[in-house]
């Protein structure tokens, strides 16, 4: 008899539904009881992890997709996720999405239209959702910026050139207009820059989704970029 059917017969109710759990989702496999094989199956059953069908996803985009246990609070991602719940206070909104390795908190607007138990395309900068689309969406919406980010092998563009996939405006403490852009070069590598007041007012015309321009950019103290102006 192997190890595991030995702890069964305890009988005692809690070890038994804990050793179940763990075995179905391989955390008690030994020698003699080895995985089946199956164990994704039962991930969002025990975990609330969601086992992720991605027939409708092409190879290329599924090359672009980050996960979870990668992301960066700091940095730029694209996430594909399923909404486990929405916390909302004066403001803002905080989804909870998880992955097949993980679950985080992404910042969004008090009104947002994202729902619970939905699958979404993320794309995230500095903690905040600037796009998102169901898988849905951007198999049939090639319309849509974001999706034609996500379905374009490159971006044809000169180098010197960047393209706008987001330009989230936000309002300050002070009522002064500002906003978060983030931008893609010829080969798709995104940078996330804010844009201040003072250069926002100037230059939001000519920064939204989809332009193209020649950005001129500083480093901020803490790390980050700041528009200055563009060509």
């Amino acid at each position: 008899m192997h190890i595991f059917k030995k702890l069964l017969l305890k009988k005692e109710v809690v070890l038994i539904r804990a050793l179940t759990a763990l075995n179905a989702i391989g955390g008690a496999a030994f020698e003699d009881n080895p995985r089946t094989g199956q164990e994704t199956e039962n991930l969002y059953e025990y975990l609330s992890i969601p086992k992720f069908d991605l027939g409708k996803v092409p190879p290329h985009i599924k090359s672009q997709i980050n996960s979870i246990e990668d992301f960066d609070e700091r940095g730029t991602f694209v996430i594909l996720a399923m909404v486990k719940g929405i916390k909302k206070g004066n403001g803002w909104s905080r989804i909870e999405m998880v992955d097949e390795t993980g679950t985080i908190g992404v910042f969004h607007t008090e009104q947002t239209q994202i729902e619970t138990g939905n699958m979404y395309f993320f794309l995230i900068g500095d903690n905040r959702i600037h796009r998102y689309i169901t898988i849905d969406q951007m198999v049939g919406d090639k319309n849509d910026e974001f999706a034609k980010f996500l379905h374009a092998s490159e971006i044809q563009i000169p180098e010197n050139m960047r393209l706008t996939i987001s330009l989230l405006p936000y309002r300050t403490k002070q009522g002064k207009s500002m906003g978060h852009l983030i931008m893609s070069n010829k080969t798709k590598e995104l940078t996330r820059a804010i844009v201040f007041p003072q250069v926002y007012d100037k230059i939001k015309s000519r920064i939204k989704d989809g332009m193209i321009y020649i950005p001129e950019v500083t480093k901020t103290e803490d790390g980050t970029y700041s528009l200055r102006s563009v060509k």
